[in-house]
């Protein structure tokens, strides 16, 4: 078979440019150091490396996640904790108010404080995160939450969303909490009854918050307690009928139904006292009754008697407001803590990702050179087996 000079220089041509593409593939693979440089070099290999990278970069998106996601729970716990520490300074002032020997100008004195740890409450209610979004109004989160309306009364205007940010592949942590949650929907008194006197009392009983000691025989029933005497008293329940007679004893208890609170003073007959199931209520009307209480003039004894009554009631709801306000703590503590857990998990994730990543991908660079060395010689033999050959011709020797 005869072999054309043209067929020659081509088998010498695409022989050297072999050598030339496996040549500058090695160049790549050593300059990246990587050595899978296209789904050609190895299928597979390229199929778990493309999902491998994708994995780490989801991984890296969880943690940026839960980085923004800790920023906003630390403010809100930073913002309940400074809430709790103005309920503790109301409580405080109520107790001070609630001192039978204090005078019209002292108590105006704690009304004065009290309307301004009033505002200040109200301020932490609406406050905002880094991105000027309100931390308490669950999705309508460019809505002031808490405003108050004409008559003073403080409504929400948030809505019962609680939001939620992904912060591993199957884990998902709220990240906001509605005020309406958290500063509404509080129990008034001890949390199943409240006890309160009668407007109308002309003695100075003062009755106690009292507390449940059979949850079994209450269910949330009212009684009425009323003196027949200065020394007698008898208790209906809301249908009128007996419950109990008995002789009255100052501080002494007054147990029945399961419950038990007690009285002291010196309650005249007719006056009365009740017991209800606790309503609900909002921190910022349980504050305002409390300023509403101490605004009073009347320092008679029967006058002083009902400023106590509604103060005792008002430091019990305060306790309320305040275990509220704690329980939320301890929710976004806890939030915290599976925020760090979580971040431990994402990075070991992340590390084994990457180790695999790296198994399939990275370079052998004492194989790569060698091959680079071989493929470079392999060139320049080409290339000099090509010199010499096109010089192969008779026109040479004519």
């Amino acid at each position: 078979m005869r072999v054309s000079t043209a067929t020659m220089h081509q088998a010498a041509l695409r022989g050297m440019l072999d050598q030339q593409s496996q040549l500058s593939e090695t160049q790549l693979q050593i300059a990246s150091g990587k050595r899978i440089q296209s789904a050609a070099d190895d299928p597979s290999g390229a199929a778990s490396t493309l999902l491998l990278t994708q994995a780490v970069a989801m991984t890296d998106q969880y943690q940026r996640n839960s980085d923004l996601a800790k920023d906003r729970i630390s403010q809100e716990e930073d913002t309940l904790n400074h809430a709790n520490m103005v309920l503790d300074r109301v409580r405080e002032l109520t107790l001070q108010g609630n001192n039978g020997t204090l005078g019209a100008k002292d108590r105006q004195m704690l009304v004065a404080e009290l309307r301004q740890r009033f505002d200040e409450f109200l301020g932490f209610a609406n406050a905002k995160d880094a991105a000027g979004e309100y931390l308490f109004a669950g999705f309508q989160s460019h809505t002031q939450p808490f405003s108050q309306n004409g008559t003073g009364t403080v409504v929400y205007n948030g809505d019962g969303g609680q939001r939620y940010i992904q912060i591993g592949n199957d884990r998902q942590l709220a990240v906001t909490d509605a005020g309406d949650r958290v500063f509404r929907g509080i129990s008034s008194g001890n949390g199943e009854f409240v006890t309160a006197g009668g407007a109308a009392n002309t003695g100075s009983g003062i009755v106690t918050g009292g507390r449940v000691t059979d949850a079994t025989a209450y269910h949330g029933e009212s009684y009425t307690l009323t003196f027949t005497a200065s020394d007698a008293y008898e208790v209906r329940d809301a249908s009128g009928s007996l419950v109990l007679n008995d002789t009255y004893v100052a501080g002494a208890d007054i147990a029945f139904s399961g419950i038990q609170f007690g009285i002291s003073g010196s309650p005249a007959t007719g006056d009365t006292f009740t017991v209800a199931s606790s309503p609900k209520q909002d921190v910022f009307s349980i504050i305002t009754a409390t300023i509403n209480t101490l605004s009073s003039g009347d320092d008679t004894p029967q006058g002083r008697a009902r400023r106590a009554n509604v103060l005792g009631r008002s430091i019990s709801d305060i306790d309320q407001a305040q275990e509220r306000v704690r329980s939320f703590q301890a929710e976004v503590g806890a939030r915290l803590n599976a925020l760090d857990s979580q971040s431990d998990v994402n990075d070991g994730q992340k590390l084994q990702f990457q180790s695999t990543l790296s198994t399939l991908n990275d370079l052998d660079y004492a194989d790569a050179i060698t091959k680079l060395n071989r493929y470079m010689v392999g060139l320049q033999a080409a290339q000099q087996s090509y010199s010499r050959i096109q010089g192969l011709s008779l026109f040479n020797f004519l």
